[in-house]
């Protein structure tokens, strides 16, 4: 209603036309048609179900699961003193809590609230450089096989967020190491 549109629409998958029944996976096309010979236009109109799959929703949901999962070790990683409180104040926010009801729920003040948000963030900004780090790790060493570390710096990455993300792989079967060369493994097809 406000104009707004999906990644889906934005790849063109959806008719920009389309309304979608909010709640319901139904949506209604409504195409304008023109009659060459007379000029006249008229409108046809499609129902269809654009309600995700069961297999996109389980998938969906797994790495959902993961990406929490790799949030919530960041954090406590970050914070290992306090790593508990961290990650309650990450599910808190996962939640869509505000800083004010986090201050309450945390018993702290708002300030101290803030503050621990924006460790959290800070934790999570970190996670996510090395997951963009690991990604181009494994292009590198796929596209020039038995790279070493320090092939590896043409990344263009930080040298700790690289030596983070190559054994972190090395440790999830994602690369293997044959001396002091790096291989991808058929493993890494499936991520």
């Amino acid at each position: 209603m406000k104009g707004a549109r999906t990644e889906r629409d934005l790849r063109g998958e959806t008719p920009a036309d389309a309304y979608h029944v909010p709640g319901h996976g139904i949506g209604v096309v409504v195409h304008e048609a023109t009659d060459d010979e007379a000029t006249a236009s008229t409108a046809v109109v499609d129902v269809v179900d654009v309600s995700p799959g069961v297999e996109d929703l389980v998938a969906h949901r797994e790495a959902m699961v993961r990406g929490m999962s790799r949030l919530d070790a960041a954090v406590r990683a970050a914070k290992p003193g306090a790593a508990d409180r961290y990650a309650r104040v990450l599910g808190h926010m996962a939640g869509g809590m505000s800083p004010a009801e986090v201050a309450v729920t945390e018993g702290v003040s708002p300030a101290r609230a803030a503050t621990l948000i924006a460790e959290v963030r800070a934790a999570g900004r970190a996670r996510a450089r090395v997951d963009r780090v690991r990604v181009e790790v494994i292009r590198y060493v796929a596209e020039e096989p038995m790279s070493t570390l320090s092939d590896l710096a043409d990344v263009g990455a930080d040298a700790a967020d690289i030596n983070t993300a190559v054994r972190e792989l090395v440790d999830e079967g994602i690369l293997r190491r044959r001396g002091r060369s790096f291989y991808v493994t058929p493993r890494a097809a499936s991520i």
